[in-house]
């Protein structure tokens, strides 16, 4: 079976317009029973900076609002972040990476999401908690036995209704 997955490429630079525009374009082909869509968010966890990518994170942000999809932003990393990038010959080149909260910042306001700043791993763990309570999916079990004994006992007395005018007598 092909997936969309499976037309992921490996690029260079963090797509975060895209990674908005297909996140808040897919919730919209999710539809109940009944023919509606199901409320839907985004969040967004990222350093902030854009490089790469067809859609600028503006452009994306206002389609995610038109659509109704607010993107959460998450900050992530701190100023002294580095990564190794590994080149020919063995040989690592170390690049600065600081955050961007600017970017984050204005999707997060654009959508009508929230913006977090992250640099530990405690920090991260405070805003999944506090996300649990606005953004997820809760399981309900709803007892339905008195419905279903409320509409025998009527089909009971419908049908006693009925026996006593067709008989004329209520049956044993």
């Amino acid at each position: 079976m092909h997936t969309a997955i499976d037309d992921l490429h490996y690029g260079e630079g963090t797509a975060l317009g895209d990674a908005i525009a297909i996140a808040a374009t897919l919730g919209q082909r999710i539809r109940s029973a009944d023919g509606t869509v199901p409320p839907e968010s985004v969040l967004l966890i990222s350093d902030g900076a854009r490089e790469g990518g067809a859609t600028p994170p503006a452009t994306a942000a206002q389609r995610a609002k038109a659509l109704g999809v607010p993107v959460s932003a998450v900050l992530v990393g701190t100023p002294a972040g580095v990564v190794n990038v590994p080149l020919v010959g063995g040989y690592n080149e170390r690049v600065q990476v600081p955050p961007s909260p600017s970017t984050l910042q204005e999707i997060a306001h654009t959508t009508g999401g929230e913006f977090f700043e992250a640099a530990t791993p405690a920090q991260l763990s405070a805003v999944y908690r506090h996300l649990t309570t606005r953004i997820g999916h809760r399981t309900e079990n709803r007892e339905l036995t008195d419905a279903f004994a409320a509409g025998a006992l009527a089909l009971l007395l419908i049908g006693g209704g009925l026996s006593f005018l067709w008989f004329r007598r209520v049956l044993p």
